[in-house]
């Protein structure tokens, strides 16, 4: 991951650790795929319970870059305020 945005300067991590609370985001949106592939597998798919584990589980290892990435953003959005004036600056100092 780089350390600053390249289009505004925003300086990513702000502090040692700051991105493991991305890790609660991240167990939230693997536990939504998994309880949806459960749902659909009720409802729909009816595949026997060994298929399905393996079935979730290599889904989560796949998709697993994009949660990672997802909940970082996510988790960064949630403290930074978006301000669209600054954009091109390195603001990252006043933050």
């Amino acid at each position: 991951m780089r350390k600053h945005c390249v289009s505004c300067g925003l300086k990513y991590e702000r502090e040692v650790g700051y991105f493991y609370g991305s890790m609660y985001v991240s167990y939230g949106i693997q536990t939504l795929l998994v309880t949806v592939m459960y749902l659909l597998n009720i409802y729909w798919w009816k595949m026997d319970a060994l298929y399905l584990v393996f079935w979730i589980i290599g889904s989560a290892l796949a998709i697993f870059p994009l949660t990672f990435r997802w909940s970082r953003i996510i988790w960064i959005g949630m403290f930074t305020k978006y301000q669209p004036e600054l954009k091109g600056h390195a603001w990252h100092d006043k933050q």
